[in-house]
């Protein structure tokens, strides 16, 4: 789904939506000259390489045009901007969220009257962090001494005052103005400028009759200017996202056409389509400060317009961070939507960001190392990005009022190195580890963004209680798969032996999907883990997994990632020894079952043979007890059954049967033998 609205091919294949309506585009402004380029030194730089000829022409035809000039510089300030702080149904309702923008921390909550207040991450007294602490009666307490604020900053309690004593006027924090709009928190960063409700975005579709959208937050390991420059890149999704979702394919990638039609001081619109189509259906727009939006409108065969918008609200949250709100929405939404829950569409989307993280973070590098504006290590092609080049642009003319930036021809680099935040200590520490659903958690006690869960399922209500919905299937399965072998141990039936059995491996496979949940945060993953099938070596193909008798998928050995082999081994070696012990704790359990049954039926063999003696009446021997000559029977049908899976058929000695029995556990569930 996170591919749909950018996929230049969407609804091409659709009979019914044939018709487009162009929404009417006004040029507010005309066209800004930029600076000149030096031409490329191609003999220099490319003679390892023969380029093939491109028509008739020069290769620098297919590049990005150059315009002449210099470059326009317009007044421009960050902070007199609304930024997107957090989707408000997701803000905690009894817990302060610390939150980030570029460099400046803020801590954000809900009081008493579920009004929003935000302050400067700092408590006025000794600098603590206000978003470790905690709510008490609808005001922000912080953790260290106890203070209390509310309202406008003011502080209304310090327990270390003297009774008599009044609050100093200087015991207050900073606040910053916050407003709710189209169910986004928007935060104004400047308090030097009254804050500007006219420049608070809004966003028409959205407010259409009808319009249906899901919304999603990521955070992310790289700059807030490359996370926009790469969703505003439609080229490259046929290659990154192939076959991730129902659009994507790898043979789709193509030339594709641009028209700028809008060019301002807040930034620049226009439209995009494949050439091989002739048309641009397609209409992108970015707006100052780092908001971009994808729609389209299309005209069923009734004649009635139906519209669709990918929204993409970005967030700088330091350098090399950014954290990124995706609402994806239409008036008409597919009846196949409807039969997924909304959490597998957050973690499809979080499968998009990943399959680009290693990219952008690469690029992330490179810009900071080279210190170099970008169209000195860019080589921009007309034909797949148009809007990458317009962006770099519109930052050489607003870049020197932001902290820092990478324009088209110009950059500006950070003046203050970046802050690297460590956890805190004693009981907060314990606290936050143990209540990852925190404000700010990710960010603060698990900065590793590779894992989904810290990157999007602590910044998402939806799928934290999917989270933990796993996390008590998980622990009911385990009772399950433990009662299972127990009860199979004790009955003598072997249909009941067998149907016990098959419950324990479903249950203890269940189990282990449901932890993959909850230590990735992926329920996808969770239905992989159990449906993945066998694999079996191709070594012409690759590596095929079986899906029946009708269907294979076939893996390259050069599309495998090693990294990913890597991890799965060491975390398969990790859990191993745990697996182990836990057969032999069941083994062990199972042992005692046995040895207090078997203390019992002798006990009372030998009570019965006692009064049968003491009675006058014949004592029945060993073979005529029916309980004892049972019992022996399954241990001895168990022991048989044990030594056939181990191949020690004809060994008659008096070796451990638990130790046959975890040796074939071990070969069965572990190694699939």
């Amino acid at each position: 789904m996170a591919l749909l609205l950018q996929h230049p091919s969407l609804f091409h294949t659709t009979s019914f939506l044939s018709t487009y309506k162009t929404p009417l585009i006004t040029l507010s402004q005309t066209p800004k000259s930029i600076t000149s380029r030096k031409p490329r030194n191609w003999a220099v730089k490319c003679t390892t390489v023969a380029a093939p000829e491109i028509g008739s022409g020069s290769n620098e035809d297919v590049l990005v045009v150059e315009e002449k000039g210099r470059v326009n510089v317009v007044d421009y300030d960050w902070t007199e901007e609304w930024y997107p702080l957090y989707l408000a149904k997701n803000i905690p309702e009894d817990a302060p969220l610390g939150l980030t923008v570029f460099d400046k921390q803020v801590v954000l909550y809900r009081d008493g009257k579920g009004e929003l207040q935000c302050y400067e991450d700092r408590c006025p007294h000794r600098l603590a962090k206000l978003s470790e602490g905690q709510l008490v009666d609808g005001r922000l307490e912080c953790l260290y001494h106890g203070w209390q604020f509310e309202g406008d900053g003011k502080c209304v309690k310090i327990p270390q005052l003297p009774a008599d004593a009044k609050i100093p006027r200087s015991a207050c924090t900073k606040t910053y103005e916050v407003k709710d709009s189209q169910g986004v928190v928007w935060i104004w960063m400047s308090h030097k400028t009254p804050p500007n409700p006219t420049k608070i975005p809004w966003f028409e579709n959205f407010a259409r009759p009808g319009f249906r959208d899901f919304s999603t937050t990521h955070e992310l390991p790289y700059d807030h200017s490359i996370l926009l420059e790469n969703l505003m890149d439609p080229a490259h999704v046929p290659i990154s996202h192939d076959r991730t979702d129902w659009s994507a394919k790898r043979e789709d990638a193509q030339p594709l056409r641009f028209k700028v039609t809008e060019r301002t001081d807040r930034g620049f619109a226009g439209w995009w389509g494949r050439e091989a189509d002739n048309s641009t259906p397609n209409f992108l727009k970015f707006e100052a400060p780092c908001n971009l939006q994808n729609n389209r409108e299309i005209i069923d065969k009734d004649g009635v317009t139906n519209y669709f918008s990918g929204l993409f609200l970005c967030r700088p949250t330091g350098q090399g961070k950014s954290m990124l709100i995706v609402r994806f929405g239409s008036t008409k939404r597919s009846p196949l939507a409807n039969l997924f829950p909304e959490w597998y569409f957050h973690q499809n989307a979080g499968k998009v960001f990943e399959q680009d993280m290693g990219f952008l973070s690469s690029q992330n590098e490179i810009l900071m190392r080279e210190k170099k504006p970008t169209k000195e290590l860019y080589i921009n092609l007309r034909s797949s990005d148009t809007w990458v080049a317009e962006y770099r642009k519109w930052m050489d003319k607003a870049g020197h009022g932001m902290p820092y930036h990478f324009g088209h021809s110009t950059i500006s680099m950070p003046e203050v190195a970046a802050v690297v935040e460590h956890a805190p200590a004693g009981l907060v520490a314990s606290i936050a580890a143990s209540s990852p659903a925190k404000g700010g958690i990710g960010t603060k006690h698990a900065p590793n963004l590779a894992n989904r869960y810290f990157r999007h399922v602590v910044h998402c209500k939806e799928c934290r209680s999917v989270v933990k919905a796993f996390e008590a299937w998980k622990n009911g399965l385990s009772v399950v798969a433990a009662l299972a072998v127990t009860f199979a141990i004790l009955v003598s039936g072997r249909q009941w032996k067998a149907a016990l059995l098959l419950a324990t491996a479903v249950s203890v496979a269940g189990a282990y999907a449901c932890s993959t949940v909850t230590h990735r945060g992926d329920p996808v993953a969770a239905a992989a883990a159990v449906l993945r099938p066998p694999l079996t070596s191709d070594h012409h193909t690759g590596t095929s997994w079986k899906w029946g008798t009708n269907s294979t998928i076939t893996t390259k050995p050069w599309m495998a990632n090693p990294m990913k082999l890597v991890s799965r081994i060491k975390k398969i070696q990790e859990e191993l020894p745990s697996l182990k012990e836990q057969c032999r704790e069941l083994l062990s359990a199972k042992q005692d079952l046995i040895d207090k049954a078997r203390t019992t039926i002798v006990g009372n063999r030998a009570s019965l043979q006692r009064l049968q003696s003491s009675m006058g009446i014949p004592v029945t021997s060993d073979s005529d007890d029916p309980s004892f000559t049972n019992f022996n029977q399954v241990i001895d049908e168990w022991a048989v059954q044990v030594r056939s899976r181990t191949g020690d058929e004809g060994h008659e000695g008096s070796e451990d049967i638990n130790k046959m029995l975890f040796s074939a556990i071990v070969q069965e569930i572990i190694f699939g033998s």
